[in-house]
């Protein structure tokens, strides 16, 4: 209970402070985070050395900025729910729409993209400008959550496919031309296939 309310107090910071002033906010609330939770600054580090090749210096300075960064994330993916088109196209430039638009041929399209920064940006872009969007997502532990956040991502228009069982979903967006959003790097526990990620082994879905 105390998790969701913390999360509905951010939600509601985010989209009403100034955005220089929540992103600021953000940030410090990242580093605090960093150097309160010793289990997450270790993980981080760790993952950081493959990327700095074993620089200690490196991998910590870069882990800290991975924290205030995903602080800065969660505030414009707030501010991200409750965008209008106009808002839209005042801030984000798009290039070459009608060749995107152009794709779906009956058949729908398929819109995959890293985990990485916002990533609900692109799967928004298309539902407010009118294109059916069908995004591939994991749910939240939290039930209140979760719904706090489908029903974010379902403002804007997207239907939303559960991760877990998105098979005849994926099948019925794609049948009615609808663009499917997909993060290609996600995890999977057992299945899958293993890439060379910063010159280490990692498996990733091997559907994308």
């Amino acid at each position: 209970m105390l998790g969701y309310w913390a999360f509905l107090l951010a939600a509601t910071l985010a989209r009403r402070v100034p955005l220089r002033a929540s992103y600021g906010l953000a940030r410090l609330v990242g580093l605090l985070t960093y150097y309160a939770w010793p289990g997450g600054r270790r993980r981080c580090v760790q993952n950081m050395r493959h990327v700095t090749g074993g620089d200690e210096a490196a991998a910590r300075r870069y882990a800290r900025a991975s924290f205030a960064n995903y602080l800065v994330y969660l505030v414009d993916f707030f501010r991200l729910m409750t965008l209008t088109r106009a808002e839209l196209d005042a801030r984000i430039s798009t290039a070459d729409w009608e060749t995107i638009a152009g794709q779906r041929r009956g058949h729908g399209v398929v819109a995959m993209t890293m985990h990485y920064g916002i990533w609900d940006l692109g799967a928004t872009m298309l539902a407010l400008r009118g294109m059916p969007v069908s995004a591939i997502a994991d749910r939240f532990p939290n039930r209140r959550i979760n719904d706090f956040v489908i029903g974010s991502r379902q403002h804007v228009g997207m239907h939303i496919i559960p991760a877990d069982r998105m098979g005849p979903g994926l099948l019925r967006a794609l049948r009615h031309d609808d663009a499917v959003a997909v993060l290609v790097d996600i995890p999977a526990a057992e299945t899958g296939i293993e890439v060379t990620f910063f010159g280490d082994p990692i498996r990733v879905p091997d559907g994308p």
